[in-house]
């Protein structure tokens, strides 16, 4: 049993706050008193995470963003600069979450409830931008959908689509409720492709120059990355993903372009 432990959660993302609940109860068993330390810059996201844990939370990293590594710690960089920093020397033990301990997909109670949303009962799901807009392009705005679409995104963010459904500004667990019931998930590099990969909903992430890109979150979850896509790359993506979906498979990992 360790006095005190320490959890590095590195720039968390909206599906990360509902995996990291279980993983953290396991933490807080192993020590007579547990932090977290965060560098993410959403707000939202730290605030999302504070109503699923009580573990108090000091945001202090401020690790440069080209060693970041969208939702997991890069741990050479953590280990690099760890001696530097006073901070982590008060802990026993430090743990550091991973694709691996957190798990795949998400529980289904996190998402689950009593929705009145009607839906096609076949759709795809798509959040075409972020309200990070360096990450938005065209070629996604362009495509033309094989399925009825239902367009997602928070408040402020460019969610208006050629013959979209809108679903703006929802609360995430609706979103996520969504999701889960498509057939199929396209979208911008943001936290909301991640939790659908996480839901195990099939997603497909259109990085358009995004740093992220050697994260593999959504490769893990069995989803395809897109680096820099064309229109047509991605509709040959997608067609590609409903035959493999159509065929009884889920796992679209094959088709990510641009390693």
């Amino acid at each position: 049993m360790y006095k005190a432990g320490l959890v590095v959660l590195g720039g968390i993302l909206i599906g990360d706050t509902f995996r990291l609940t279980d993983y953290i109860k396991k933490c807080k068993e192993e020590c007579d008193e547990l932090y977290a330390v965060c560098d993410t810059y959403n707000t939202e996201v730290l605030d999302m995470f504070k109503n699923h844990s009580d573990v108090p939370i000091i945001n202090y990293i401020t690790r440069p963003r080209y060693s970041q590594c969208a939702s997991w710690v890069d741990f050479v960089n953590f280990e690099a600069h760890k001696e530097t920093r006073g901070l982590y020397n008060k802990y026993d033990i430090i743990f550091i979450p991973s694709a691996t301990t957190l798990g795949c997909p998400l529980p289904a109670f996190m998402f689950n409830g009593d929705f009145d949303i009607a839906l096609p009962p076949e759709f795809i799901v798509t959040q075409p931008a972020t309200c990070h807009t360096w990450k938005n392009r065209e070629p996604l705005f362009s495509v033309s959908f094989p399925l009825p679409l239902i367009s997602v995104g928070k408040s402020g963010e460019r969610v208006q689509i050629s013959n979209a459904r809108i679903e703006q500004n929802r609360p995430i667990k609706e979103i996520a409720y969504i999701i889960s019931k498509a057939k199929l998930m396209v979208g911008v590099d943001s936290g909301i492709s991640q939790m659908a990969a996480q839901i195990g909903t099939p997603t497909i992430k259109c990085h358009f120059g995004s740093w992220e890109w050697k994260c593999r979150n959504v490769r893990d979850c069995g989803g395809a990355d897109l680096l820099n896509p064309s229109t047509q790359a991605i509709e040959e993506c997608i067609a590609k993903a409903l035959e493999i979906i159509n065929s009884g498979g889920k796992d679209i990992t094959a088709l990510t372009q641009g390693e």
